[in-house]
């Protein structure tokens, strides 16, 4: 589940991109994080290069009852400009 979760969550940052431009897309799978909510203290995140420091668009992970993600869509639309 954990990898439909992030293949999901790769697919919408792809269909947000301007496709005129490339950019370089990371997905990490295994983002270790201090947080009590992660299950087993792991998630994931996905990142584009260009956005520099600023470089994440998503965040999410395995939870307890369940899973999911946050997408920013703030850094997205950056790109679009």
């Amino acid at each position: 589940m954990f990898q439909r979760l992030t293949t999901l969550a790769e697919s919408m940052v792809w269909t947000c991109l301007p496709i005129e431009t490339e950019y370089t897309v990371d997905v990490i799978r295994d983002v270790t994080r201090g947080l009590d909510y992660y299950d087993e203290g792991k998630g994931f995140e996905i990142t584009v290069a260009e956005l520099g420091s600023s470089k994440q668009v998503v965040g999410g992970g395995a939870y307890e009852r369940g899973i999911g993600f946050a997408l920013g869509l703030d850094r997205i639309l950056t790109l679009r400009q």
